[in-house]
């Protein structure tokens, strides 16, 4: 879900430490944020899985304590498809099955990898509209991409050597 989001900045955990603060008061101080964010740099963990993360949490963790464990495992994956793999679920890529598997991305160059939307819609509401909002995003992008790599259509009149025009 997060492969090229941004990395934590200072004003990130402000913000996340700020919601994490007047969620759990007793654990959360200024050094155990500083901890988390040292540790979010280091293994690269965007600021946006740690904000869902931290949305979870607040809506759903039970115990009064709050380890940084607790923020940094949260992760929601995507099943990605490529097309061969769709190939051998479905037996054949037709309408109904373009239906079922959205593209959601790409890999070597133009290749398409796709996502079953009946496993989409088994995922927590915030993520299921965030990849439903990157299915859009690119489709988008590929009708663009199409559109510009079209060939032009032949023009009404070609140029003679001369450069009279003659209708074609």
């Amino acid at each position: 879900m997060y492969g090229n989001a941004a990395p934590m900045t200072g004003d990130n955990v402000m913000e996340i430490g700020a919601h994490l603060m007047a969620a759990f008061p007793q654990t959360v101080t200024k050094p155990w944020l500083m901890e988390l964010a040292r540790v979010a740099n280091k293994e690269r963990i965007p600021a946006d899985r740690i904000r869902d993360a931290v949305d979870w949490l607040i809506q759903n963790h039970r115990f009064p304590t709050l380890t940084i464990a607790d923020v940094l495992s949260y992760d929601i994956r995507v099943k990605v498809y490529s097309y061969h793999d769709v190939l051998r679920r479905e037996g054949c890529f037709n309408e109904t099955t373009a239906q079922t598997y959205q593209p959601y991305s790409r890999y070597n160059g133009n290749k398409c990898l796709f996502v079953n939307m009946a496993e989409v819609a088994e995922l927590p509401e915030g993520f299921r509209s965030k990849v439903e909002e990157k299915i859009e995003e690119f489709k988008k992008k590929r009708t663009a991409e199409t559109s510009k790599s079209a060939p032009a259509a032949p023009s009404a009149t070609a140029s003679m050597s001369d450069g009279k025009e003659v209708a074609k």
